[in-house]
């Protein structure tokens, strides 16, 4: 499922854990007003999400430039293209007109690409924090 949040999602810096946990309870509220037919309650999280993401990868951003982190340029990358596929998914599904359709595709999407972030392009970071090159 989607929104729930695990242990192993963890990168080891406090901000940026809490940032995904935030992110991660937003998706569940986006779950719960999906079922429940709550879609002006799902449309504005939605929003919150969307504007919530861009927050987040700057902050992320600007802490991996703090340290250095040598694969910044590529998970910057990644946060833009993130970006721009949530504005075309939700292009097209404005075109639909299908409010539930856009925010059960979108929860659904979100989810994914959130775990499999983390998993990757996050876990990476995690991993050049546990094992910082030596000068």
């Amino acid at each position: 499922m989607p929104d729930i949040w695990t242990d192993d999602l963890l990168t080891g810096v406090t901000e940026i854990d809490r940032q995904h946990r935030e992110w991660f309870a937003h998706l569940g509220a986006l779950d719960a007003s999906i079922r429940s037919g709550a879609v002006r309650q799902a449309l504005y999280t939605l929003e919150y999400v969307e504007r919530y993401s861009v927050e987040h990868f700057a902050s992320e951003l600007r802490y991996m430039r703090a340290i250095g982190y040598p694969k910044l340029d590529e998970h910057r990358a990644a946060h833009e293209a993130f970006v721009a596929e949530f504005a075309e998914r939700k292009q097209a599904h404005a075109r639909n007109r299908s409010l539930v359709a856009l925010t059960a595709g979108l929860w659904v999407w979100l989810g994914a690409w959130q775990r499999s972030h983390l998993r990757g392009a996050d876990a990476e970071l995690a991993r050049f924090l546990s094992n910082p090159p030596h000068p």
